[in-house]
């Protein structure tokens, strides 16, 4: 006798299970594709019908909630469908940032700060969220809420750094704010710091940046004073412009090695250090058919010297300067070491002081022309009774033609 183990009404269940569950499942599946072809579409209809078929879906109501935000500027409903989206998924930042523009823009406050506050708690490492929740936090009047943020978004990114820093001083126009709270310690962020201020000709909170700077244990590049030392010298403040680029010896390695000494009040006078072209340094201003270099070569003393070739110039200037701070009413000498080779016109070059406020010439040496060995040269001069600035450079009457090459070393300017 044998006994069925699968009776056929059993069978019959099965089938009509299998049929019943399959069907189901191309039912989903059907619906599913309906509801993501209408959520492609750009008209309110299309998208309230992809809600519809998939309400549990997220994205559906936060692409609703983005057309009557974006096109209808109808913010209410905006802020339900943006709602609903971060019911369906209360893991999504972006959902909540967009729930809490609109909020905000309903002057919702609370809702929009709690909505925030959970983009922030769901996706609390990523620099965009915590920028666009500052900018909210910012435009609903939340300072303290925001500067942190900014300085995380600054911190963690690049892309931040420039724009944190205005956004930083925009809101609050107070320099020790902004460095204690908005921004992370860098460098080049201060030197566009100061570039900021110094362009509405804000002297008096660069002065605060610098106290600020000083208090920091760098090290930091030379630079980082270039536009705060010259807004110093062209305000006539040329004794707190040194007394910066000293202050500054500490904090900078570079500056220390650019720094007037032994009785020589010119920086770098043997061209041994490299050109900051900046601060108190050689300035380099490029000129036609000149070419400016040091030269390890050839030189008078140390290890290098400062070569000058001449293309057929008929520049007056060579290109190179220094600003030197200097005590009015007082007698000083100027000298230097050359070497010309092949230098032929019908004017040579010359090391020329200058009053750097008034232009008016305190010394010149003799011109240089022809070839030879490595000669010095020395002129006394005086300085006027309000001099307080000169600058040093090279140049010569303009409008002849000048070619050949002049090393030059061990540059001074001494008090008698």
């Amino acid at each position: 006798m044998r006994i069925s183990l699968c009776p056929p009404n059993f069978r019959l269940i099965f089938g009509f299970s299998a049929v019943v569950i399959c069907g189901l499942i191309i039912h989903f599946n059907v619906r599913a594709a309906r509801a993501s072809a209408w959520s492609h579409g750009t008209v309110q209809w299309q998208l309230e019908r992809a809600v519809h078929l998939e309400p549990a879906n997220a994205e559906y109501p936060f692409k609703l909630g983005r057309l009557h935000q974006l096109i209808n500027q109808d913010s209410d409903s905006a802020q339900k469908w943006f709602e609903l989206a971060v019911r369906n998924n209360p893991h999504s930042s972006e959902y909540y940032l967009a729930l809490a523009k609109a909020c905000f823009t309903n002057d919702d406050r609370t809702r929009m700060i709690r909505a925030l506050q959970s983009a922030l708690n769901v996706d609390p490492n990523t620099p965009s969220t915590a920028w666009e929740a500052a900018n909210l936090y910012l435009a609903a009047g939340y300072r303290e809420r925001a500067l942190p943020l900014i300085r995380y978004a600054a911190t963690t990114s690049w892309v931040y750094r420039s724009a944190a820093l205005r956004l930083a001083w925009q809101s609050t126009h107070d320099v020790d704010r902004v460095i204690s709270e908005a921004i992370p310690v860098d460098p080049e962020l201060y030197r566009e710091f100061f570039r900021l201020l110094l362009s509405k000709g804000n002297l008096r909170d660069a002065d605060k940046l610098w106290n600020h700077i000083q208090q920091l244990n760098g090290p930091f590049p030379a630079n980082i004073v270039f536009e705060y030392f010259d807004s110093l010298t062209e305000q006539r403040r040329p004794i707190e412009a040194e007394r910066v680029w000293q202050q500054l010896a500490r904090l900078s390695p570079e500056a220390e090695s650019h720094q007037s000494t032994n009785g020589n009040f010119v920086v770098n006078s043997g061209f041994e250090e490299s050109l900051l072209n900046g601060g108190r340094d050689w300035r380099v201003s490029p000129q036609d058919k000149i070419t400016i270099q040091t030269h390890e070569l050839d030189f008078h003393s140390g290890r290098r010297s400062l070569l000058l070739t001449f293309n057929m110039v008929t520049s007056g200037d060579a290109g190179v300067f220094q600003f030197v701070p200097i005590e009015p009413n007082a007698n000083y000498v100027l000298s230097l070491a050359f070497k010309p080779l092949n230098m032929e016109g019908a004017h040579g070059i010359a090391a020329v002081v200058s009053d750097a406020y008034t232009g008016r010439t305190l010394a010149s040496t003799e011109e240089i022309l022809g070839s030879g060995a490595w000669s010095t040269v020395a002129t006394p001069f005086h300085t006027d009774n309000d001099t307080t600035l000169i600058i040093l450079h090279f140049g010569r009457p303009a409008g002849t033609l000048l070619r050949g090459e002049l090393k030059i070393d061990d540059v001074r300017i001494s008090k008698e």
